[in-house]
C-alpha cells in the first residue's frame, strides 16, 4: 500500500462502510494491519490490508484465502470475510 493510500485509511477512520480503524497494530511485506470495530457485530477485531499490487494478484489471494483459513483454524481464531475494496 502506498503511503498516500495509508494516510488516507487512517484519516477516514472507516473501511467498507462497516469497519471503525481503532489503530494501525502492524505492517509488513504484504500490507498493514488494523484493529479494528466491525459497527455491525459491535466486536473488536484485526484487519489485514494488502498492497494493490498483491491484491491485485488473483493466484496470491486465492493462496492467501485459503491458508488464512488454515491459520484460523489451527491457531483458534476466526475469518470473517475476504473481499476487495479500494481505500
Amino acid at each position: 500500500m502506498t503511503s498516500s493510500r495509508c494516510s488516507r485509511a487512517r484519516n477516514r477512520r472507516s473501511l467498507a462502510g462497516r469497519y471503525k480503524i481503532i489503530e494501525e497494530v502492524g505492517q509488513g511485506g504484504m500490507g498493514r494491519v488494523y484493529k479494528v470495530l466491525d459497527t455491525e457485530i459491535q466486536e473488536k477485531m484485526g484487519m489485514k490490508l494488502l498492497r494493490p499490487e498483491i491484491a491485485q494478484d488473483s493466484q496470491t489471494i486465492e493462496r492467501f484465502t485459503y491458508f488464512w483459513a488454515l491459520l484460523g483454524l489451527s491457531a483458534g481464531f476466526r475469518a470473517f470475510s475476504a473481499g476487495l475494496n479500494s481505500i
